[in-house]
């Protein structure tokens, strides 16, 4: 779990104190995916989105290496970026509710398929079942395109 060290937080250059908004370009869709992520990646994306922290700066206030937190962040990005999981976001996804919020848990939030079959109260096999059903569901409507 990443908490950040107030003890650290006065070792930050002005600059990096000080918020600024998100940047102009993001897009709504990115906002979409962005408001399901957990409040840890949101924390990573924020440092370095709104509050535009170094990696360096980022690594002092959650105490870790540097090395870290961009391999944290690149994974966030990436799994952000996913186009999976942007389909599923999409607000004209054909998929129901439960499949969407399966998918979005598995490849989104990351969590294993046991997590999710206790939270959604189905079996693994099940889980397992509409995991595969979403990935092709998503080699389908990529095929169209």
């Amino acid at each position: 779990m990443l908490t950040i060290d107030p003890h650290r937080l006065d070792q930050l250059s002005t600059h990096a104190r000080d918020a600024f908004g998100l940047q102009p370009d993001t897009s709504d869709r990115f906002h979409q995916r962005y408001r399901l992520l957990s409040p840890e990646d949101k924390l990573l994306i924020d440092m370095a989105m709104k509050y535009r922290l170094s990696r360096r700066e980022m690594g002092l206030v959650l105490n870790i290496a540097p090395g870290a937190v961009t391999r944290r962040l690149r994974r966030v990005l990436n799994r952000l970026n996913d186009p999976l999981v942007v389909a599923l976001i999409d607000p004209t996804c054909t998929l129901d509710s439960e499949h969407r919020q399966v998918g979005i848990e598995y490849f989104l939030h990351r969590r294993n398929v046991q997590t999710i079959s206790r939270t959604q109260r189905r079996s693994r096999h099940e889980v397992r079942a509409m995991i595969e059903y979403v990935r092709g569901w998503h080699r389908g409507i990529s095929s169209r395109r």
